[in-house]
């Protein structure tokens, strides 16, 4: 009874926060900053010293400016596909020679989409329209909140890592608001035909607020297939939301690598 009562809590007091209008995008980062750090050091045992990251739904960069601190010598691709931010990232890595950001999102096709900024969270840009427009009474975008709209680019993850070339990926992390289903569907095709099973980091959502769980689902699933451990989405949630680290048996039954080498992925 008090596990639930606990857990019923700490999902009121997500809610809450997640409401509550930040002044400033670095007060936003700020806010967040133990989280991202907590998440780098799930992902760093995986990435070899000099290894390869995709990092698909980057925001401002947080993510990859710890994990970067973290492996130096590691190169990575950002994806970001609302202007404002994925300007201020570039900004960050301007001088870096080993990371590359795109104003580009990731998914299961080649389009120009639009993406929901509401007001009350920076991190909270979404793709999917029934996220955006849920009238639920458990939905997470509370009735009536204020947004922008911006057109984006979106690219098909399979069609992207063909154009440029790229055959191996050490790790790949994704946070997109409730799109990372989609992502994965992309990611798909690629994963086949390569062989390739880079450890991923997936955001997830409650199957009873995501209004597409069962793509979700299903998304994990079509992994599960490919002989990716299985987790439990649930037990991983705080509030509405989490995050998986999927690891391919192959990778269990070796271990984590942290040295080794990627091929070059250059600008």
């Amino acid at each position: 009874m008090l596990h639930r009562t606990r857990k019923f809590a700490d999902k009121v007091i997500r809610r809450i926060i997640s409401v509550v209008p930040t002044r400033s995008l670095e007060g936003w980062e700020k806010r967040h900053e133990k989280r991202v750090i907590e998440s780098v050091e799930k992902i760093v045992p995986y990435i070899p010293e000099k290894g390869f990251f995709l990092d698909i739904g980057c925001n401002i960069g947080s993510f990859s400016r710890h994990l970067r601190a973290r492996r130096p010598g590691a190169r990575g691709i950002l994806f970001e596909p609302v202007e404002e931010y994925a300007a201020i990232a570039q900004g960050r890595f301007e001088d870096d020679d080993g990371i590359e950001v795109l104003n580009i999102g990731l998914g299961n096709e080649n389009a120009e989409k639009t993406i929901y900024k509401p007001n009350f969270n920076y991190g909270g840009n979404s793709l999917v329209t029934e996220i955006m427009f849920d009238q639920r009474p458990n939905a997470a975008v509370p009735q009536g909140t204020q947004f922008e709209e911006e057109t984006v680019t979106i690219r098909h993850v399979t069609d992207w890592l063909d154009d440029r070339g790229i055959t191996e990926v050490d790790v790949i992390k994704m946070d997109t608001e409730g799109y990372d289903w989609a992502v994965m569907e992309g990611l798909l095709p690629w994963l086949k035909r390569t062989g390739q099973r880079p450890v991923l980091f997936i955001e997830v959502f409650t199957a009873e607020w995501h209004p597409l769980a069962d793509r979700q689902a299903a998304a994990f699933e079509a992994y599960y297939e490919l002989g990716y451990g299985r987790v439990d989405i649930e037990s991983l949630i705080t509030g509405i939301c989490g995050d998986a680290l999927l690891i391919h048996e192959s990778e269990t039954d070796s271990g984590a690598s942290t040295t080794g080498g990627s091929p070059s992925v250059g600008k």
